[in-house]
């Protein structure tokens, strides 16, 4: 495969190729861009590649190409990848399409410890949060809003895209719940797919902390209101559940995050799974290790911990993972030796650590194509 190089930081706006190429290298390229492109082109931060039509792009770094005036990083000849690379180059040929950019490729897991059923709690939660091969059923995916391993989202294309055009359009929805002083979330729903968005949180209000860092073409809606298992006021602060906000909502439609703090267990819990079938893509911030304090002894803090593998596993009957953070499934359940699970959140090696947190994004299973 010989590859040269164009692209900018402004995803997914027009682009100006330099040479044409062919598509099966879209996903080799982020594999390979700090290894091989960003040391070659002296760019520092090599942000990921796509295929738009018949023209390569790939996204580098910061400095202002003189003549187009964006960002722009471009190599003086051909780029020739051979081997292993060109390989991979072959194998994720599907993943293709202006929508946009894929994950950065990991080893695929060849280490499984216990079959299901007598799994350790680490291998349960890995296995049904892995993201599943779904490039060519959603038409690409788009990871552009995501801010680190916490807030990493990659949504479905061809659902989010269903979901905001045509007459559908007129009813959709976004929920955030969990929003600080930011949330990038909300403003790629707004700013890119023009959804208006609902956002709750009851600890960083605008009251507290002002309003958020980025303006929306799309306005949102505010309230100091958080999300847990019950309605009502705790501790002096206002609580929701997702089953009330989703009751309303028509079939489709609805576009949901959650990042709030370890209460995900108990929202996700207290909700059916009518009300879920509702929801077209949902992104959530996992927190294994919250909340608990309570549990006293390791045959106690295993049972909270299977509840919520469980919780996890429930939600695969309506939705597929398309993305999760962090990408390395050894983070998961360990490289070599398994997690005990006496181990997780206990602040043990090898182990979960006590802050140890992750990101799944889903797609409903049942607005993609068979």
């Amino acid at each position: 495969y010989v590859l040269g190089v164009a692209g900018t930081n402004d995803c997914p706006g027009s682009y100006r190729p330099i040479t044409a190429w062919t598509q099966a290298v879209e996903a080799v390229a982020w594999y390979g861009a700090e290894r091989l492109f960003g040391p070659m082109l002296g760019c520092d931060r090599p942000q990921g590649c796509f295929v738009q039509g018949d023209a390569f792009y790939f996204n580098t770094c910061e400095n202002a190409h003189p003549e187009i005036g964006t960002p722009v990083c471009m190599a003086t000849g051909p780029i020739v990848l051979s081997g292993e690379v060109a390989s991979r180059a072959q194998a994720f040929a599907s993943l293709r399409g202006p929508c946009r950019l894929p994950p950065r490729l990991d080893d695929a897991r060849t280490v499984e410890h216990g079959d299901k059923g007598v799994e350790r709690i680490s291998d349960w939660i890995e296995r049904v949060t892995r993201p599943l091969p779904l490039g060519d059923r959603c038409q690409g995916f788009d990871a552009t809003w995501s801010r680190g391993d916490g807030a990493a989202y990659k949504w479905c294309c061809k659902v989010l895209r269903e979901a905001t055009s045509g007459p559908q359009s007129a009813h959709v929805l976004g929920l955030s719940y969990g929003v600080l002083t930011w949330d990038t979330w909300s403003e790629g729903m707004s700013n890119e797919y023009k959804v208006p968005s609902r956002l709750y949180d009851c600890y960083t209000t605008e009251a507290n902390g002002g309003k958020l860092e980025k303006p929306y073409k799309v306005p949102y809606v505010r309230e100091d209101t958080c999300l847990g298992g019950k309605e009502g006021t705790f501790g002096g602060k206002n609580f929701t559940t997702l089953q009330k906000h989703l009751e309303p909502r028509p079939p489709k439609g609805t576009l949901v995050k959650l990042d709030v703090e370890g209460s995900e267990w108990d929202a996700l819990e207290s909700v059916d799974d009518a009300q879920l079938l509702k929801v077209d893509l949902l992104d959530f911030e996992l927190h294994f290790c919250d909340f608990l304090e309570g549990f006293k002894t390791d045959e106690k803090r295993i049972a909270e911990l299977r509840r919520r593998a469980a919780l996890l596993e429930r939600l695969t009957n309506i939705f597929a993972p398309t993305g999760r953070a962090p990408s390395d499934w050894r983070r998961w359940t360990g490289p070599g030796e398994p997690f005990a699970d006496e181990r997780l959140c206990s602040g043990m090696k090898p182990g979960w650590p006590t802050n140890f947190m992750g990101s799944v994004s889903y797609v409903n299973k049942f607005r993609l194509p068979h």
